[in-house]
């Protein structure tokens, strides 16, 4: 019964797991540009949440 409550509560609510997949990247990234580390993978997240 619990695996059908998350299929309905994913179905749900409007964030999509890929839309917060993304947010969960783009709140790493950032975190890891507040530590001064900077990478390829910011201006990816960036692209991708501009078209979304």
């Amino acid at each position: 019964m619990e695996d059908e409550d998350s299929n309905d509560s994913s179905h749900c609510h409007s964030w999509s797991k890929k839309k917060i997949d993304i947010l969960l990247e783009l709140v790493i990234e950032n975190k890891n540009l507040l530590e001064g580390k900077h990478g390829p993978l910011v201006t990816e997240a960036n692209k991708r949440e501009k078209w979304q």
